[in-house]
């Protein structure tokens, strides 16, 4: 897996026409990525450069970082990330679906990951019929001998209706289930 990455620059040079930046490790802790920033400031043709703007990231999923994202979040992100990979992304796709942007995220939410994930799967069919197998749905069923030819348990309507109450996101081919209010 790729270390999660932003490419930040300097925008007194953005803004005079000149590109200067550098890709920076994102799952560093905060002083160090903003001491990697202020490096690349001070490299800038421009004496007074203090501003800059993440213009790009790579290895956060498809997750949408603003150019002005607070580093706090950058770096609790790309840490979830580099540890527990594609899975961390999902979580931070529903929380932010949920708080209306990545930034608009309770850093306090991120450490509740571990206790969250329900688990991952190939598609959410996969997961409603594995939840049912849990609450014994299928096990019951296979005891009424008698009416089993009238009743079928319909793992996709169940699906169907456990998605419309279900946080979860799908990322490279694989579901990612969570309980928010857990």
């Amino acid at each position: 897996m790729d270390t999660p990455q932003i490419y930040v620059a300097s925008l007194a040079d953005y803004t005079n026409g000149y590109l200067h930046g550098e890709w920076i490790d994102a799952d560093q802790d905060v002083d160090s990525i903003r001491s990697d920033i202020e490096r690349m400031l001070k490299a800038s043709r421009f004496r007074d450069a203090e501003e800059y703007a993440i213009h790009d990231d790579d290895g956060f999923y498809g997750l949408s970082l603003d150019e002005w994202e607070s580093l706090d979040h950058v770096s609790a992100i790309a840490q979830g990330i580099a540890r527990h990979g594609a899975a961390f992304a999902a979580y931070v796709h529903v929380l932010s679906d949920n708080a209306g942007g990545v930034s608009r995220i309770d850093l306090d939410d991120l450490s509740k990951f571990e206790d969250r994930a329900r688990g991952e799967w190939n598609s959410f069919r996969d997961y409603a019929e594995d939840l049912a197998r849990e609450f014994g749905y299928f096990e019951v069923l296979d005891k009424l001998t008698d009416v089993t030819n009238y009743f079928t348990f319909d793992v996709d309507a169940f699906a169907r209706d456990l998605e419309m109450d279900t946080h979860s996101c799908e990322i490279a081919g694989r579901v990612y289930v969570f309980n928010l209010n857990g």
